[in-house]
């Protein structure tokens, strides 16, 4: 029962600490490989990748 709740206990830590660093990342980088960026959602608050993807859109 110990070793579950060790475990439960790092997946509860390991999986949010995960989502923060990739949203810290697509900040930080939004030109890195495997970034992905907003895709409409967000409207005017889009920067970065998102910007120029829209830009070369509407050419």
């Amino acid at each position: 029962m110990g070793t579950e709740l060790i475990v439960l206990a790092a997946m509860t830590v390991v999986c949010p600490a995960w989502i923060f660093f990739q949203r810290w990342i697509a900040k930080h980088d939004p030109d890195a490989p495997g970034v992905e960026g907003c895709r409409g959602s967000c409207g005017s608050r889009c920067t970065g990748a998102c910007e120029r993807e829209t830009q070369v859109h509407q050419v």
